[in-house]
């Protein structure tokens, strides 16, 4: 059975308030996001300033936890062509130029556990940026 204009237009209108309400969701979802993201950090220094690791309450629990990862040279045309020619010298180029950053972090510590192992101190890739940050994780108390 084919479908008449009129429900075809009823169908773009119902299309188009759908797409207004995830419109609204996305930009709430947002916001809840940057506030999230705020109260992550005051927490974050309030474990700091307290010299604790972790603290429990009601709802659950946070602690503080190291993250290492590297990071890739998005703007910097020299740092990706260093990069480039490291990978080609060691024949990764062709599966490492465009992998995830979850990949790039893994195969950058297996390298740098690698080095370590062959007395290596001051272990570099070029065009990578390892970083250090402390951040939280939060998991919730069981009901």
């Amino acid at each position: 059975m084919s479908a008449t204009l009129g429900d075809m237009n009823k169908k773009i209108e119902a299309l188009a308030r759908l797409r207004d309400q995830i419109d609204l969701v996305k930009s709430e979802a947002s916001k809840l996001n940057s506030q999230k993201v705020e109260l992550e950090d005051e927490i974050l220094k309030d474990l700091e300033e307290n010299d604790l690791t972790k603290f429990s309450g009601e709802m659950g629990m946070v602690s503080r936890v190291a993250r290492f990862d590297v990071k890739f040279p998005k703007d910097d045309e020299i740092g990706k062509e260093a990069l480039r020619n490291f990978l080609a010298e060691k024949g990764h180029f062709d599966n490492m130029w465009s992998i995830n950053h979850q990949s790039l972090n893994a195969w950058f510590k297996a390298e740098l556990e690698a080095a370590k192992e062959r007395g290596v101190e001051d272990f570099d890739i070029p065009g990578l940026e390892p970083t250090d940050r402390i951040t939280i994780q939060f998991r919730r108390a069981k009901k």
